[in-house]
């Protein structure tokens, strides 16, 4: 199956991209305030689904909860695909590309569960599911000159969140200003990127926190089915249509939507922890009751970690919070940007 046309060129995987680029990767705690100030590149690990067949758009309109009829008018949207009761199973965001191809781009962790679930509901559709995550590489790349760095690869850079361009090299999208992810083939020859002046390259932790700081928390193998839409604020970063017809889990997503009944909301918080959290730990209070639990934590600097984190709406005070058998210190939230 192609993807790209044309792609010719020999090369290699996202893991060793950057040895096969022999250029000096800068990783945290030290070099991050510096990179902040740069143009950065760095893996962005990623998982694809490709869907083919003449009933992918009907068949996923009725099982995730954007509407997947937008990318007839547009190449991007993003979803979520939920259980009968509302957990979040995976969110992604859905590519159409050139070739007809529907594309969900999805956390790496979570790929089996992904293509489990879709294909149980999908007997009685023509179409196929394949992973397809061996044939695509992604980096974000962010920074003050990035347009201009962009520039010498996309004739069109798009400006707009959640616009994307596709050429020869791959697709590029706008993830907000000065943030974008560059999608490419696994036989590209990485010495185009090489070749970019101006960029500073780092490790993924990074794309990591990048993405954190959008206020996005993509759905893990560890936090699969926990969480309903609303609870990961998927509500407020147009993941979901209130508009469409009906799909697996809706009764429940409406229901929370118009009622107001959410009690939990993921927030973010800034930290002091000696190690990272994984997504789906648990957060207790100083009497060890259980508070939320964590749905993304990014290093910023030596011990200080930003997180995403499912908790109480009604939770205000975060002095003695625990995960595990680590307290942390110097708690305090950060306003989400939507």
């Amino acid at each position: 199956m192609t993807f790209f046309e044309p792609f010719s060129t020999q090369m290699s995987h996202l893991d060793d991209c950057y040895r096969k680029l022999t250029v000096p990767v800068k990783k945290l705690p030290a070099n991050f305030s510096l990179a902040l100030t740069k143009t950065i590149i760095c893996p962005n690990p990623r998982a694809y689904i490709a869907l083919t067949g003449s009933e992918v758009i009907r068949f996923l309109q009725g099982q995730v909860t954007c509407d997947m009829s937008e990318l007839i008018h547009q190449s991007v949207v993003k979803g979520a695909h939920c259980s009968p009761s509302g957990g979040v199973i995976f969110t992604f965001t859905a590519h159409s590309l050139k070739n007809g191809v529907i594309v969900l781009e999805i956390n790496p962790s979570i790929v089996n569960i992904a293509i489990e679930s879709l294909q149980k509901y999908s007997k009685f559709f023509k179409l196929d599911i394949y992973d397809v995550s061996d044939k695509f590489s992604n980096f974000l790349i962010a920074g003050p000159e990035i347009k201009s760095v962009l520039n010498t690869l996309f004739v069109l850079v798009p400006t707009k969140k959640g616009d994307r361009f596709e050429n020869d090299i791959g697709w590029l999208s706008c993830i907000e200003e000065g943030q974008y992810a560059l999608t490419c083939s696994r036989d590209l020859d990485f010495s185009r990127l090489y070749s970019l002046t101006g960029l500073t390259y780092v490790d993924e932790n990074f794309a990591n926190l990048l993405t954190l700081r959008t206020g996005l928390a993509e759905v893990t193998a560890a936090t699969s089915g926990r969480f309903i839409p609303q609870m990961l604020n998927l509500d407020s970063q147009g993941y979901i249509s209130f508009k469409k017809g009906c799909y697996t889990g809706q009764e429940v997503i409406a229901r929370t939507h118009y009622r107001g009944s959410v009690k939990r909301r993921m927030k973010a918080l800034h930290c002091s922890l000696q190690s990272l959290p994984e997504p789906g730990s648990k957060i207790s209070s100083s009497c060890n009751k259980l508070l939320g639990q964590v749905t993304g934590a990014a290093w910023i600097g030596r011990n200080e970690v930003e997180m995403l984190a499912v908790i109480p709406i009604k939770q205000e005070e975060f002095d003695n919070l625990k995960i595990a058998d680590e307290t942390l210190f110097d708690t305090y939230g950060i306003p989400i940007k939507y």
